[in-house]
């Protein structure tokens, strides 16, 4: 209860589940990745796209940079 007092501290503390609920809702709407790869690719970028919120980061700017660039800001 915290979370009440303490603005700072997340309502929940279940990060995983929510960095994992635009995956479901993707497979949710198509009813699956078409290829392997496809599926990948996506994880890769929610990856990147969730790492670079938590750090702060301006999102747009970060999926602009190359892989090399990006693990260096992280």
């Amino acid at each position: 209860m915290r979370f009440i007092a303490d603005f700072a501290v997340p309502f929940t503390n279940n990060q995983a589940e929510q960095d994992l609920c635009m995956m479901k809702l993707r497979m949710k709407i198509s009813g699956t990745f078409r290829t392997l790869e496809g599926a990948q690719v996506f994880a890769d970028i929610r990856s990147v796209i969730s790492t670079a919120k938590k750090h702060g980061l301006n999102i747009l700017e970060t999926l602009t940079l190359s892989p090399t660039q990006i693990i260096a800001r992280l």
